[in-house]
């Protein structure tokens, strides 16, 4: 009897140990796992540039980022996750991107060079900072040394954008216009003596080419880790390139993507577009993946 009783009895601290032993095991994963779940920030971003690199889109690619700050050559800062930075001239501008979270921050700094060949405009007699471009386009217009030093004259420019109203026209020899639609304008200068003589009137052409217009749209908007998968859709014509950032480390090249979330929390969703004539834009939207 006595040797059947401490056998019981060890039977009985073997299922305890056992017990303790995975309870432990199991509250040492899972506090692997929350110690998975928290990282330093780590910074990077990427680039997008437009056929005329007059202007470039900059997305945050960093993981585990609570807040974004960038700061730009000029000192200017945004705080959103994707920024479109516009160049009216050729030189080396630095852009930094600075990411947080709770554990702390981290930064890096990229320096791009934008060349601008300057198109000689109306016959070599006006030069112009660029011919073409995306969305708009702001002009700079000079006379390029054709008229003699000494004399007066007379400046009558139109920028063939009846939109702008008075803007449309100028009497200065150096004149300054932004073309905001997309089309095809005709610049006339037309310069005349103190006697009302014509001395020139050169003609040229602008083109302004059409951004693309971001048309997309997720479903389930909220969703939660139980049913975590998301479901992303572009019509969006023309388009040569498309990137889909989900917010969370995870980019995708595919038109229309699904992307299934490992984590709660708000994402934000940017999507980065090319067209047909090298026109780029974004938009940026959010995600919400309840617990």
């Amino acid at each position: 009897m006595k040797s059947k009783y401490t056998y019981l009895i060890f039977f009985f601290v073997t299922i305890l140990v056992s017990s303790f032993l995975i309870c432990c095991r199991k509250e040492k994963e899972e506090s692997n796992n929350n110690q998975l779940n928290i990282n330093n920030t780590v910074a990077s971003f990427d680039s997008f540039f437009s056929i005329d690199s007059g202007s470039a889109i900059f997305v945050n690619t960093g993981l585990y980022t609570d807040s974004v700050i960038w700061k730009l050559w000029n000192g200017t800062t945004y705080y959103q996750p994707a920024i479109e930075v516009y160049f009216d001239s050729s030189g080396t501008y630095d852009i930094t991107l600075i990411v947080k979270n709770n554990l702390g921050s981290d930064t890096i700094k990229k320096y791009f060079v934008i060349e601008f060949n300057s198109t000689e405009f109306m016959n070599g007699n006006v030069k112009i900072n660029k011919g073409c471009g995306c969305g708009f386009i702001a002009a700079n217009f000079k006379i390029n040394n054709y008229l003699p030093s000494q004399g007066n004259y007379l400046y009558n420019w139109n920028f063939d954008e009846p939109y702008t109203g008075s803007a449309n026209t100028s009497t200065l020899p150096t004149s300054f216009h932004t073309f905001n639609l997309p089309g095809f304008f005709v610049v006339n200068l037309l310069i005349k003596d103190n006697l009302g003589n014509t001395i020139i009137n050169p003609k040229d052409t602008i083109k302004v080419l059409t951004n693309p217009e971001d048309n997309i749209w997720f479903s389930p908007y909220i969703a939660s880790l139980m049913e975590p998968t998301i479901h992303f859709y572009s019509d969006t014509n023309n388009l040569i390139y498309n990137k889909w950032y989900f917010g969370d480390g995870v980019n995708s090249e595919e038109i229309n993507p699904q992307h299934t979330y490992t984590s709660s929390g708000h994402f934000s969703v940017i999507h980065v577009m090319k067209s047909v004539n090298g026109c780029i834009d974004y938009s940026i939207n959010g995600v919400l993946i309840n617990p």
